[in-house]
């Protein structure tokens, strides 16, 4: 009785070891493939962002010479700083998207 009491024990050990060590494995593993992916994102809205700032910088001192012009300049100004930046940002990734902070 007491034999079988310590296999149980001792299967139970065993288990509980096995499901931890392969959940330890699983989440290093998801997380060795998820950094890369994180930095590249992240560098990709740095990189997007700084751009926009810099355009908005030169937009804003355009947009002082034609304050009184057109209504509509101020606008166009904010629409042609995005488009601009769209075109001079060379990482797009595979879905094409634009960050916009």
């Amino acid at each position: 009785m007491v034999a079988g009491k310590n296999r149980i024990i001792w299967l139970v050990i065993l288990f509980s070891v096995s499901c931890l060590t392969t959940s330890f494995l699983a989440i290093l593993i998801l997380y060795e493939v998820s950094l890369p992916q994180t930095k590249a994102r992240l560098t990709e809205v740095v990189q997007t962002r700084a751009s926009l700032m810099e355009l908005n910088a030169k937009g804003k001192r355009e947009q002082s010479q034609l304050i009184g012009q057109s209504g509509k300049g101020s606008e166009l100004l904010t629409i042609s700083e995005l488009q601009e930046a769209y075109q001079q940002f060379s990482g797009m990734g595979i879905t094409g998207e634009f960050t916009l902070v």
